[in-house]
């Protein structure tokens, strides 16, 4: 998970790893830029991360919570590796899964 869009090769550098240990991996973020055309994660789901989330205003956080709250009910990963602190943060509020941040 990431507030950012790909690609970002810090987060295609851990998907990759964890890819070639033979885990599935999706992305949550901002929607890729038009020109990104690698085949690494399973599945990419956008996640409409802007300013008013960041700075956690309570409707944009809770519309935001809730799109995110879906994307784990249905891929239900066994860990969240999340990219940044404002997806940490969201990833611990929604459920117990295990975080790990860089």
């Amino acid at each position: 998970m990431s507030d950012g869009p790909l690609p970002d090769w810090r987060i295609e550098k851990a998907a990759i790893s964890s890819k070639n240990r033979g885990y599935d991996v999706y992305f949550a973020g901002l929607k890729p830029k038009s020109n990104y055309k690698r085949n690494i994660f399973l599945h990419v789901f956008n996640l409409n991360w802007n300013p008013k989330a960041r700075y956690r205003l309570p409707y944009q956080w809770y519309i935001l919570r809730k799109h995110m709250k879906k994307i784990i009910d249905e891929v239900k990963p066994d860990i969240i590796h999340a990219h940044n602190i404002f997806s940490a943060k969201m990833a611990k509020e929604i459920d117990k899964y295990r975080c790990c941040l860089r």
